[in-house]
C-alpha cells in the first residue's frame, strides 16, 4: 500500500475518530474525570497521526486540543466551561476538516481551512493558537488542625501560591471528605481534639489510594520521640509551631513537584500496579520493532470496564479505584507470563500479546472476559454483592508500515463495536 492509499485509508477512518472524541467529552460534561486522560491521549495520538500522514493541520490544531486538557488532566480536576466549550469547537473544526480534505481525496489545505471560516461556516473561526491561555487549576492542600489561626495562617501563604486549601478541624471530617476528594498535599496536626493526628497518617499509609501522598506533620513544643513517631508513621516533613507559613509554602510546593515528577518517570501505574501509560507505549514501539524483524505476529487488546461511571456514581471512587486494582490483579493471574499489561486511562487497558494470532487472541481475551463477568464483588461496605463486566477489542499488526498509533485506533475501533454490540464481549477490527 502506497502513502497516498494511506492517506486516504487515515482519512477514512475519521469519523470514528471524531464519534470517539465526542463521546469521550460527553463523558467528561457528565463528571467523569477518569475520561480527561482519555480525551487527552486521543489528542496527543492524533498530533502525532495527523503530521505522519502528511496532514499537519491536523497536528497544529489537536494540540491546541492537548494544551487545554493537559492541565486539568494532571490536576484529575474536570474542565471549565470555557474550556470544554473551545474543545467542542476543536472537534467541528477537525470535522470539517476532515470531511473536505476526504472530498478532495487528501488534497485539502488549511489555507482553504480559513476561506471556509471566513464564508461563515458553522465552526466561527477559531484558529489553533500557539499558547496556552489557560491557567492550571490549583493545587490542593487538606490541612487538619484544631486551631482555625493556624488554618489561616496556612490558607494566607498558600493562597499566595495559587494552592486551594481546604480547612478541616477533626479527623473524621477529613477521613469523609477524603472519600470523595483526593488533595495534593495533607498538613496535619499533631495532636487533635477527636483522634491523634499520626494516627490519621496511619490510616492513610494503610490505605493504597493515600500511600505516597504527601503528608506534612506539625505540632507545638514537640520532643524528639514526637519526631521520629511522626516520621515512622509516614510522615514526609515535620514542622514545629510556631512555623514560618511561607517555609511551609515552599515545602508544599517541593512536594507536589517531586510527585509529578515521580508519576512522569515511572513504570508502574500508582494506582493499579500495571505499567503505566509512558512505559506501555515504549513497550509497544519496542514489540513493534521486534515484529519488522521477525515478522511474528503481535496482537494489542483495549479493555475497558463497562459502565464504569456507574460504579463511581453509586459506591464511591474510592470503590471505583478498588474495581481497577481487582481487575488488574485479576489480569495478571490470568494472562500469559509474555502478556503485557499497562493502564491505557481511566478505566482502560492495554494488553500487548507477541506471537499471537488474531484468532489465539481472541479466545484468550474471551476466556478471561467471561471468567471476570462470573465474579461478584462487594463494594463500598454493601451487602449486596454485584457483577462488573469489561469488553474489548483487538487489533492485530499485520502491515510492515504500521505505527503505535495505528495499532491503538484499529483496537479502540474494535472495542467501540463490542461497546455497541451490547458490551461484556470481545470484538477483532474484522469482526
Amino acid at each position: 500500500m502506497g502513502i497516498e492509499e494511506l492517506r486516504l485509508l487515515y482519512l477514512s477512518q475519521s469519523e470514528d475518530k471524531i464519534s470517539h472524541l465526542r463521546d469521550t467529552l460527553d463523558k467528561i460534561e457528565n463528571g467523569s474525570t477518569d475520561s480527561i486522560d482519555n480525551l487527552y491521549w486521543r489528542f496527543h495520538n492524533m498530533v502525532g497521526s495527523g503530521g505522519s500522514y502528511g496532514f499537519p493541520y491536523v497536528t497544529e490544531i489537536s494540540e491546541r486540543a492537548s494544551n487545554i486538557l493537559k492541565p486539568f488532566m494532571q490536576h484529575k480536576k474536570i474542565p471549565s466551561p470555557q474550556a470544554i466549550k473551545e474543545v467542542l469547537q476543536i472537534i467541528e473544526i477537525l470535522e470539517l476538516y476532515f470531511k473536505k480534505a476526504l472530498a478532495a481525496k487528501g488534497e485539502f489545505l488549511p489555507e482553504e481551512m480559513l476561506e471556509y471560516r471566513s464564508q461563515g461556516d458553522s465552526v466561527s473561526g477559531m484558529l489553533p493558537k500557539t499558547h496556552n491561555e489557560y491557567e492550571p487549576p490549583p493545587n490542593t492542600v487538606l490541612a487538619v488542625d484544631s486551631d482555625e489561626a493556624s488554618l489561616r495562617l496556612i490558607n494566607w501563604a498558600l493562597g499566595k501560591e495559587n494552592i486551594e486549601v481546604w480547612r478541616i478541624h477533626e479527623v473524621h471530617e477529613a477521613l469523609r471528605l477524603m472519600t470523595v476528594e483526593r488533595p495534593d498535599v495533607v498538613i496535619t496536626e499533631m495532636k487533635l481534639r477527636d483522634s491523634s493526628g499520626l494516627d490519621f497518617v496511619g490510616k492513610l499509609r494503610s490505605d493504597q489510594v493515600f500511600r505516597t501522598l504527601p503528608v506534612l506533620v506539625v505540632a507545638s513544643d514537640p520532643t524528639l520521640k514526637d519526631r521520629i513517631d511522626a516520621m515512622a508513621a509516614g510522615a514526609n516533613q515535620f514542622f514545629s509551631k510556631p512555623f514560618n507559613p511561607l517555609v511551609i509554602a515552599a515545602s508544599v510546593k517541593a512536594e507536589i513537584k517531586r510527585t509529578a515528577q515521580i508519576q512522569e518517570f515511572t513504570i508502574y501505574d500508582s494506582l493499579t500496579g500495571a505499567y503505566s501509560r509512558r512505559y506501555i507505549f515504549e513497550r509497544i514501539r519496542e514489540e513493534i520493532f521486534k515484529h519488522q524483524r521477525s515478522m511474528e505476529p503481535l496482537c494489542m487488546a483495549i479493555i475497558d470496564i463497562d459502565l464504569f461511571k456507574n460504579v463511581n456514581d453509586t459506591y464511591g471512587h474510592l470503590a471505583g479505584d478498588e474495581v481497577l486494582r481487582r481487575l488488574i490483579t485479576f489480569l495478571r493471574d490470568n494472562f500469559r507470563m509474555t502478556d503485557i499489561i499497562g493502564r491505557y486511562g481511566g478505566e482502560e487497558f492495554i494488553v500487548l500479546m507477541p506471537n499471537t494470532t488474531r484468532n489465539e487472541a481472541i479466545s484468550i481475551l474471551d476466556r478471561i472476559r467471561s471468567k471476570w463477568a462470573g465474579t461478584r464483588h462487594t463494594l463500598g461496605g454493601k451487602k449486596e454483592s454485584v457483577k462488573i463486566t469489561f469488553s474489548a477489542g483487538v487489533a492485530v499488526l499485520e502491515s510492515p508500515g504500521l505505527q503505535a498509533e495505528d495499532l491503538l485506533f484499529r483496537a479502540d475501533r474494535a472495542l467501540y463495536c463490542a461497546k455497541d454490540l451490547g458490551r461484556n464481549r470481545v470484538c477483532s477490527e474484522e469482526s
